[in-house]
């Protein structure tokens, strides 16, 4: 008698021990997961109904928030892009070289954005998308050419005297076949010829999001750049603000203050004469350009984010559907035997969840039909606003995946409805 009391006191500790390492619980997962296995594996076309469902929805998700990092959050690859900023929204070269060489609160670097005519070898290519660049613009951003050299001050001191040019890491793979020997070719822009010094690196695209410059040559070269305008460097006729200025504060000097100081530089430009007099300027601003430049984030933040809302409340809806079929057709049978054997009930509902889930896999396809339905709906909500920012910022090959994925959501889903109304007629 003591024996067997010694025994069982045994058997007590050892499953005080494993319960308090957690032992037993794991074991019950895994034995609930290979049983749910065991059950999907006899019913193909629940699990497959189950995988589709929670495909789509995780597959949106991805998709959008893709999507929204690339437009609203991702950082610039740049050197320290929190210590970068946007100078106002645009200046003439005359407001930039003051703001340049008088003040003493920041490092400025300025580039503009053109269409280049370009011919190589005597071919002409298709107009491509160029930068106008100050002489320090890649040291500002702390970027280093990935063969040759970049543009530098040197580069960046006299009209129309420095023909050279730096291409993108794109450009040089799609144009000249990453071939080494592109250091030194000469291309020609609108007839000019100009001489290839450094090829950018393959993660620079510039500080504006949804662009990719192919060519960068100096600021200096305006005229020849840029040949349907007047020479916009000495003395224009026209006040033209053609020209963004990107700066990186000095140590110990906060926003406000450098504001104020290119503020008062900036105002020395200002067009004067009697057809401006009552026209207020509003003061320059210095603007965070951490995450980039865009035009696309003020007009399509708010959209994206209610897509966003929209695909993740579809996922919960072919989740919560699944469960809620799941959990209404647990077996009583099964639970009264629990009863009768006084045996631990969670671990066996969550087994007879599965089980009665596969017996209402009809019910779960209609609940899959509606959910998938819904997403087809948001895609059309999602699809417009990716072509709307593919057509404003040129993305149409970055985000023509992204597209096809949502026309297959919508397409999925009105395959859901015409194959249930065939069941339908066809019962």
């Amino acid at each position: 008698m003591r024996r067997s009391e010694a025994k069982l006191d045994r058997s007590d500790q050892g499953e005080e021990c494993r319960q308090s390492w957690g032992i037993a619980l794991l074991e019950t997962i895994l034995k609930d997961v290979v049983y749910a296995f065991r059950v999907l594996s006899k019913s193909r076309g629940f699990t497959a109904a189950v995988a589709v469902s929670l495909a789509l929805g995780i597959g949106a998700n991805t998709a959008i928030f893709s999507l929204i990092d690339a437009v609203m959050w991702r950082m610039l690859p740049v050197k320290d892009p929190a210590g970068l900023w946007v100078i106002g929204d645009g200046v003439t070269f005359q407001q930039y070289r003051t703001m340049r060489d008088a003040n003493q609160v920041a490092e400025l670097a300025a580039y503009s954005a053109v269409r280049l005519n370009v011919s190589v070898d005597g071919s002409l290519e298709p107009t491509a998308d160029g930068q106008l660049v100050s002489g320090n613009y890649f040291s500002l951003l702390g970027v280093n050419s990935a063969v040759g050299r970049s543009i530098g001050v040197e580069d960046d001191r006299i009209p129309n005297g420095h023909p050279v040019a730096m291409i993108s890491h794109s450009y040089w793979k799609r144009r000249f076949g990453l071939a080494p020997s592109v250091l030194g070719r000469t291309i020609s822009i609108s007839g000019t010829p100009f001489t290839i010094i450094g090829v950018a690196p393959s993660e620079f695209f510039g500080v504006e999001v949804g662009m990719d410059p192919d060519i960068f040559v100096p600021v200096m070269m305006q005229r020849t750049a840029m040949p349907a305008f007047e020479n916009l460097l000495d003395d224009p006729i026209i006040h033209r603000t053609w020209l963004t200025t990107l700066g990186r504060l000095k140590p110990g000097i906060h926003p406000q203050q450098a504001a104020a100081v290119l503020d008062a530089l900036w105002r020395q430009g200002l067009p004067q004469g009697a057809k401006f007099e009552g026209i207020t300027f509003p003061r320059l601003v210095l603007n965070p350009a951490s995450t980039g430049l865009s035009s696309l984030r003020r007009e399509f933040s708010q959209p994206l984010f209610v897509l966003m809302g929209v695909v993740g409340v579809v996922l919960l809806i072919a989740c919560g559907e699944y469960c809620q079929l799941a959990a209404g057709s647990v077996r009583r049978a099964t639970f009264g035997v629990c009863d009768a054997s006084r045996a631990w009930r969670w671990p066996l509902a969550a087994n007879t969840a599965i089980a009665g889930g596969e017996r209402r896999s009809v019910g779960f396809r209609r609940s899959m039909r509606n959910s998938a339905g819904a997403l087809g709906d948001a895609s059309s909500g999602g699809l417009s606003i990716l072509r709307a920012i593919s057509d404003r910022a040129g993305l149409e090959s970055e985000f023509s995946h992204s597209r096809l994925h949502c026309w297959d959501f919508h397409r999925h889903g009105h395959s859901f409805r015409t194959g249930t109304s065939d069941a339908r007629h066809a019962g």
